[in-house]
């Protein structure tokens, strides 16, 4: 899920200061995996030079394509602290990512890098918003009757009631019921009926007090709050 297209642009604060251009556009794939040397010859090959007036190197910006937060997390900083991190997030797998997004969303960037380094982001689970939605309807197939008396749509239920309703002393006359009288009616029926009625809105506002929804390269997520 990495933008292969992620890059950094990197100059120096003595150019900055000093008036001079000296900087250019870096891949961070193409950087990953070199050691400094090899990093620093990158640099060299526009005009900086590390070991010279640009020693102190710095990332003035940053084209961010797979909507990690670069800037919010490191803002203007030394490159390799960015590109050591940027190797770090190559070997997580999608879940991790994803789990390594929500936290810094919902938690800030710091503990999002405190779970990085200790390595436990398979601990977070994390669901698209598709599979939310999937997760609720299988749930709601296996409500047992409590359960679907719980979420019943009684509105739904009435609808369900009064298409069938005649009363053959008044041919005129409409169905009517209370809430109270809908939920006695339904009483008599097991949960594979009820389940056709039950408030799936509701059930699934009630299932978000337990995750956190957070947007991840324009799709929508939903981690669970543990």
């Amino acid at each position: 899920m990495l933008n292969m297209k992620d890059a950094i642009y990197v100059t120096s604060w003595g150019a900055y200061n000093g008036g001079w251009h000296a900087g250019g556009w870096f891949n961070l794939a193409d950087l990953a995996g070199l050691d400094k040397e090899e990093i620093f010859a990158k640099f060299e090959e526009i005009g900086l030079q590390p070991d010279g007036r640009d020693e102190e190197l710095v990332i003035h910006d940053y084209d961010d394509y797979s909507g990690i937060g670069y800037y919010n997390i490191f803002g203007e900083t030394y490159p390799l602290r960015v590109i050591e991190f940027y190797e770090k997030i190559l070997e997580l797998d999608e879940q991790e990512l994803l789990a390594f997004s929500g936290i810094a969303d919902q938690h800030g960037a710091e503990y999002a890098m405190e779970l990085l380094e200790n390595g436990t982001l398979d601990d977070i689970f994390v669901i698209s918003e598709d599979g939310f939605e999937e997760m609720v309807d299988e749930d709601i197939s296996m409500f047992d009757k409590a359960r679907c008396m719980q979420y019943l749509d009684t509105d739904k239920l009435y609808d369900y009631f009064s298409e069938d309703y005649y009363d053959e002393d008044d041919e005129d006359a409409e169905f009517d019921a209370s809430d109270a009288d809908i939920w006695d009616m339904a009483e008599g029926y097991g949960e594979d009926f009820l389940r056709g009625f039950v408030d799936r809105e509701q059930v699934a506002r009630d299932y978000m007090y337990d995750y956190a929804e957070f947007d991840f390269n324009g799709e929508t997520y939903f981690m669970r709050i543990d």
